[in-house]
């Protein structure tokens, strides 16, 4: 029988997932799938699996070497309804990774990958922000989205709420929960604290890069069209890779990167709303702190007031 993954990067998006998988898959003892988000426990969002049988999912590892964790980089596992008690099932001596965020800054950097993946049509990080209700109710979603409960930002950033699920199906020697503005002020020594949590010797790495930086379309509507391609430009695609005798064009993957640019706007994040946001997820944070048994002293309005996005997303 093929190994299993026992290793799950469950979420939280935009809290520093892509930068640790792909600081951990260089470690000697770890490797993760080459797709590095394959949702195969998401049922719930079926618009999001690589696989939808378990045997083309474990297929996605098969080609890996044999090191001690196979690993799963699934962004959306944390906020699924049924994805952490499918993974307990499948693997229940699996260790689970999960990175969180101040509420406010996770909420103005997962706005802006919905609005370059253009699963979000709303710009206003505000008016986004007050169509939760709406949008909860299936009101105001764009035809481009692919899920809408993803547009449900105050349901998405509710970690410590998410984490309780997740306790209910895994031990907590099983769990490690990163906080995104702790590890960023000295990545060693988060590096080496992942490490010790998984059992697996440090090997000194340290080349703690900036990865997944933020990008915005330069072009809105060539933008969409390359993420959201009609289907006659489907059709043409497939008829071209016959002809050629490809796998894959990447036309538009080479496109899309010329039409991106680094995205340094701050999203109008404003104090007003940071301090409503914040406040908004005030019992969640209380929860996620007595599970850590500690305050997340970063988490406090007075710190990065510049309403900034980090480069470590």
């Amino acid at each position: 029988m093929k190994r299993k993954p026992n290793l799950f990067i469950v979420g939280a998006p935009k809290c520093g997932t892509t930068a640790w998988y792909e600081y951990l898959r260089r470690h000697k003892d770890i490797s993760f799938s080459t797709a590095k988000e394959p949702h195969y426990f998401c049922s719930d969002f079926p618009g999001f699996r690589w696989a939808k049988t378990e045997a083309e999912y474990i297929q996605l590892f098969s080609s890996l070497p044999d090191t001690k964790y196979l690993g799963d980089a699934s962004i959306m596992y944390l906020f699924s309804d049924i994805a952490c008690q499918k993974i307990a099932e499948f693997n229940p001596e699996a260790k689970i990774l999960i990175f969180v965020r101040r509420y406010d800054k996770f909420f103005q950097s997962y706005h802006a990958q919905l609005v370059l993946m253009h699963d979000e049509s709303e710009l206003s990080l505000e008016q986004a922000w007050r169509l939760c209700d709406e949008r909860a109710a299936g009101r105001k979603i764009s035809k481009t989205c692919r899920e809408r409960s993803f547009l449900n930002y105050q349901k998405v950033g509710c970690f410590g709420r998410q984490i309780e699920r997740v306790r209910q199906h895994f031990p907590s020697e099983q769990i490690k929960v990163i906080v995104f503005e702790e590890w960023i002020k000295d990545p060693s020594s988060a590096y080496s604290e992942i490490l010790n949590f998984l059992g697996v010797q440090n090997d000194g790495f340290a080349d703690f890069r900036a990865i997944n930086e933020k990008r915005r379309d330069r072009n809105r509507v060539l933008g969409r069209i390359l993420y959201r391609p009609p289907r006659l430009l489907l059709s043409l695609a497939k008829v071209l890779k016959r002809l050629l005798r490809l796998k894959r064009l990447n036309v538009a993957q080479r496109i899309r990167d010329l039409n991106q640019a680094k995205n340094t706007q701050n999203n109008n994040l404003t104090h007003d709303l940071s301090m409503e946001i914040v406040d908004h997820f005030s019992e969640d944070r209380k929860i996620l702190e007595a599970y850590l048994g500690r305050t997340i002293v970063e988490w406090d309005l007075t710190a990065c007031e510049d309403g900034s996005m980090s480069s470590f997303e």
